[in-house]
């Protein structure tokens, strides 16, 4: 388990920045470039990774999820260069650790609360939520990041960025990015919560494995990784599972409770064991069983346990007791066997999978089929070839490669793109901070991408992908709406809920392509605003029009910003209103 609470000693160093190579004069730096470079050697020095940092409209997002906003910085700038003050910048003060929840969102309260629940009732620190002295604030919205200067790319990679504590010893702050495309659901939404809750009061990640990179500082007494620890790294698919013995053993080092260690409870009774030659009974009608997932990544260690549903009529007779699982490949080789509960790494193939538990010295069991992907790299991009392809904006591609093979740990890596129907090159821009590349579509059509990876022995392994742009009407207008949180309107809403301001974007192939460079005409939006209405069951009583108009967008012009800023709060009232805006008409004048 590693932790924010205790980072090693560093001497204080100085260090030039420079924008160009060092065998010749530096080349100016813009200030934003300088500011940046300014920002990352604060951060290395805070003691965080920045290969894969990223700015965001709060700041920088480091190692995945970890959130550093301005006050951040500042306040680890402003501070006296001690030990004991770079201590405290990261753990959350005694007065402040009976927490409670300020949540803006919607889509995951069930499980913020049923996380608060399980903190309270496991962590086993000082740490509760309850109490009033300080707010973890919870909000749902999409992560933006910047697409070059501008801050519009959603990031549907990100599953949430999370702050930690701050210097004045308050918690910090979680924010779920409702853009990120592997949202989780059920229990794993409930560990993402506690994963969540571990950054916000300092933990750092837990390494997996041997290899695997933490972060933060090592905390005396738990293990140097544990691939069952609540703070591992998120991957996709999740496969949390709840706090670990670890988990325990560093909440308790850090946040120790006032009251004295409760007597040992008696040792259970053990387990039985099994080994290959405990026979297994297949008995579907009692022990059937479904799977969540049915194709897995080779290599990746799963913990199966999470992805079966106990379908049979004599699982609640076993509720309490141990599950085991066993493997085997289409020759009746078993490649995995042992308690459920554990996590396994399976090479690629298919296989069966048998889950079960020990009855009269045999496992009786449920089966089920499986695949395991050899895990090779894919080319990623949010351009979808089933929604209107904007020409005007810049889309993404990336490297997606994570695989437990040594000789594959490093490599270099080349996208190229060609438009088919020209054989011309499409021009692709890297961001080495975003780790992507940017990129336009010159025009309608078929394009085909190629990603290549070379690693240090000089292996190559290839990735293609084809993109399909079908064809327009030529003067077509198209929009997007966009939703951005604004701020918070407090006094007339029982929950303070979040205010949200919206935007049209505009496009048509006559204006973005290079054919013809700018519209010649003001674009004429029409719209409705909606008040609707609903009763304490949710059911629709009402539907009623607030306002009506029309937004004329200026020549050359893409965008514009509708008038109200609007939230859907629930009055101190039992009904609830909701507003929503329509588009009624987009033509040209």
């Amino acid at each position: 388990m590693k932790t924010f609470y205790s980072f090693a000693a560093a001497a204080l160093m100085f260090s030039a920045i420079s924008c160009g190579r060092e065998e010749t004069a530096p080349e100016p730096c813009s200030p934003e470039q300088l500011k940046y470079e300014q920002d990352m050697n604060t951060i290395r020095e805070m003691g965080y990774d920045t290969s894969e940092a990223f700015a965001v409209k709060d700041g920088y997002v480091v190692e995945g999820d970890i959130l550093l906003t301005t006050k951040h910085l500042e306040d680890f700038l402003s501070a006296p260069r001690t030990r004991h003050t770079r201590n405290g910048n990261y753990f959350v003060a005694k007065e402040y650790q009976a927490l409670d929840i300020s949540y803006g969102g919607g889509n995951f309260s069930q499980y913020v609360t049923e996380a608060r629940t399980f903190w309270n009732e496991n962590a086993q620190c000082n740490i509760f939520f309850g109490g009033d002295n300080a707010l973890i604030e919870i909000r749902e919205e999409p992560l933006w990041i910047y697409n070059g200067d501008v801050l519009d790319a959603p990031d549907e990679e990100t599953l949430m960025v999370v702050s930690p504590p701050f210097a004045t010893g308050s918690p910090g702050s979680i924010v779920i990015n409702t853009a990120c495309r592997y949202l989780p659901s059920d229990k794993q939404a409930m560990y993402m919560i506690l994963h969540a809750f571990g950054h916000a009061v300092g933990f750092g990640h837990t390494p997996k494995s041997p290899g695997d990179r933490g972060d933060g500082s090592y905390i005396e007494g738990t293990a140097e990784y544990d691939p069952k620890s609540i703070m591992v790294k998120e991957s996709d698919p999740l496969s949390w599972s709840g706090f670990s013995e670890n988990d325990i053993k560093a909440f308790k080092a850090v946040y120790p409770t006032d009251e004295p260690e409760p007597e040992p409870e008696p040792e259970p009774e053990p387990e039985p064991e099994i080994d290959s030659s405990t026979p297994w009974r297949y008995v579907p009608d009692d022990f059937g069983i479904e799977l969540s997932v049915q194709d897995f990544s080779e290599d990746t260690p799963y913990v199966f346990q999470n992805y079966v549903k106990q379908t049979g009529d004599f699982w609640h007779y076993h509720e309490n007791k141990q599950k085991y699982i066993r493997i085997t490949d289409a020759n009746g080789k078993v490649v995995a066997l042992g308690k459920a509960n554990e996590s396994y790494s399976i090479p690629y193939g298919e296989y069966t999978l048998q889950y079960g538990v020990m009855i009269d010295a045999a496992v009786s069991c449920g089966e089920a089929k499986v695949k395991f992907w050899q895990t090779e790299p894919r080319i990623w991009t949010n351009a979808r070839e089933n929604e209107t392809i904007d020409l005007a904006r810049e889309y993404v591609l990336k490297c997606e490669f994570d695989t437990q093979n040594s000789d594959w740990r490093t490599y270099d890596k080349e996208m190229r793109m060609v438009h088919v129907e020209t054989g011309k090159e499409v021009a692709l821009r890297f961001s080495g901070a975003a780790d992507r590349w940017y990129f336009k579509f010159p025009d309608r059509g078929t394009f085909s991408v190629v990603l290549t990876v070379t690693n240090s022995k000089g292996e190559t392994k290839t990735a293609e992908k084809t993109l399909k742009i079908p064809d327009v009407e030529d003067n077509a207008i198209y929009y997007k709406m966009f939703e951005k949180y604004v701020g918070i309107e407090y006094g007339y809403l029982k929950n303070n809920e979040a205010v949200s301001r919206f935007y049209l974007q505009f496009y048509s192939d006559a204006a973005c392509t290079d054919r013809i460079t700018a519209t010649e005409n003001t674009i004429e939006c029409s719209y409705i605003l909606w008040l609707h209405s609903f009763d304490i069951h949710s059911e629709l009583v009402s539907s009623n029009i607030q306002e009506q108009g029309t937004l004329l967008v200026p020549v050359g012009s893409s965008s514009c910003t509708m008038p109200q800023d609007l939230f859907n709060g629930v009055p101190y009232t039992l009904n609830q209103d909701v507003l929503e805006y329509q588009i009624t008409g987009v033509r040209y004048k």
